[in-house]
Formats: C-alpha cells, structure tokens, sequence
C-alpha cells in the first residue's frame, strides 16, 4: 500500500511541536530560576511524546495500516504553530518577558498540541494500537496544561 505524504508530513510536524516544546520548557526553566524546577519535568515528557510519533511513523505508516481519520488535522494549522513556536524560540525579542508570560506561552502550547492531531481520536472507542496512543498522547497534553494551569495559581499567576 502506497503511504500517504501528507500523513507523513503530519507526523513530522507533530514530532516537530513535541520537540520544540521541550526546547521552550528548557529555556523557561534557565530564563526564570525561581520556576526552573517546575519547567525541568516537562521536556523529558515531550521528548517522550516525540519518540512515540517516531514510532507510529517508522512502524505503522509504511505497514499501510495508519488511518485516514488523522488527515483531519490541519497541516497549515499544525505548521503555521510550529512555525510560531520556532519564531518564538529563535528571536529573543519574541520570548516571554515575565514569569506569567512564560506560564501563558507553555499552557498555549499544551493546549493546542492535541488539538491539531489527537482530538480526532478523543472519542472513538477502538481499540487499536493507534487509537490508544493518540489517545494517550492527547491526554498528556491535557496533563501538561492542568499542570501549568495548577502552577499559575500556585504562584498567584493570571492566566
């Protein structure tokens, strides 16, 4: 069975968001000391997340057995945020002045990163290899913004 790019693509950009969301968790954690040891748990996690996409694109792609239900995702969006974040990262001037901004940033982040690949999977009741893992995966993004959530108003952080 043919693979289809543009689920390929799809799972690269994905990747992608994972990776540079450790990368932004990491330079919270050296740019605001007093949050660092909240901002160290997360890119482990990320990188994580990074490694499972890897997974599905390396073993369940070119077996022809990935489905078509991830095409839903919206590759300009899913771009057009990684393109952001990658903005964000590389221009000093576009990083998070304050602790609060940085709190906002990453629950921004978290909370979009299931919405572009993994909602579809939210409600479905298979049980396939691959159900369970975006599900899982869109889980632990919504993890990840409770958390962040949690952290703010621990510090008396508006969100």
């Amino acid at each position: 069975m043919d693979t289809n790019p543009e689920i390929l693509e799809l799972l690269d950009e994905a990747t992608e968001i994972e990776l540079n969301a450790a990368r932004l968790y990491r330079d919270f954690a050296r740019a605001f000391p007093e949050d660092a040891v909240f901002w160290r748990q997360l890119p482990g996690e990320e990188h994580r997340h990074a490694a499972t996409l890897r997974s599905l694109r390396e073993s369940f792609v070119p077996a022809g057995i990935f489905p078509e239900s991830f095409l839903l995702s919206s590759l300009a969006e899913l771009k057009a945020s990684n393109q952001s974040l990658r903005e964000q990262l590389d221009d000093v001037s576009r990083f998070p002045k304050t602790r609060g901004e940085a709190i906002r940033t990453a629950l921004g982040v978290a909370q979009r990163g299931g919405d572009f690949c993994f909602q579809s999977f939210v409600g479905s009741t298979g049980g396939t290899r691959i159900d369970q893992v975006f599900r899982a995966l869109n889980e632990a993004d919504a993890q990840h913004a409770k958390r962040i959530a949690a952290y703010a108003e621990e510090c008396g952080i508006p969100l």
